[in-house]
């Protein structure tokens, strides 16, 4: 049997209780509930399938990535990929485009996985507030009401995470970025 599994950098508190309670308000306001699937996150790898027997050797492969260079996180807002996803935008800088190529090439080279619409699209770091469920006729509603929430955000990641699907996406492990943590 095979499972879904994706990586990710889940916020850290008191930034994912906010950015939760936005996805709330979004919820309660417009009825969208696509991006409460799963906690707050920046995605590292698209989501893909592994058999269950390999989980283990997954999380113990994972277990040995270390990244002793601080991957500074800053927001710049609310944005979006044409009217079908809005999120919070994340400025790129050189650890986090290194890291994320690391764990890529660590799936490719480990697990034979391929991080497809990654590869297509380019890294984007972001967090998704609202998609799937988003209809372009409320789109730019939605993107008014978001203006009166607060989207900055700033910290130095410590841990990254796996997320498996369950009924909805849940961290099934974090592992520290640096060997001295």
């Amino acid at each position: 049997m095979k499972n879904k599994y994706f990586l990710a950098i889940v916020l850290p508190q008191p930034y994912l209780d906010e950015v939760e309670q936005i996805k709330q308000q979004l919820h309660y306001h417009f009825g969208l509930k696509g991006a409460m699937r799963s906690p707050s996150h920046i995605t590292l790898h698209m989501p893909f399938e592994l058999q269950n027997k390999n989980e283990p050797v997954l999380i113990n492969s994972l277990k040995k990535i270390k990244f002793d260079v601080p991957i500074e996180i800053k927001s710049n807002g609310f944005s979006a990929f044409d009217q079908r996803v809005i999120f919070i935008d994340i400025q790129l800088n050189e650890a986090l485009i290194s890291f994320q190529k690391l764990i890529v090439k660590h799936l490719a080279t480990n697990f034979n996985l391929e991080n497809e619409i990654g590869n297509a699209r380019g890294f984007h770091p972001h967090i998704t507030v609202a998609f799937r469920d988003l209809k372009k006729k409320q789109f730019k509603e939605v993107k008014s009401f978001l203006t009166s929430f607060n989207s900055n955000l700033e910290f130095i990641a410590i841990n990254f995470s796996i997320l498996k699907l369950n009924e909805n996406w849940q961290i099934l492990e974090s592992f520290p970025l640096s060997s001295s943590h």
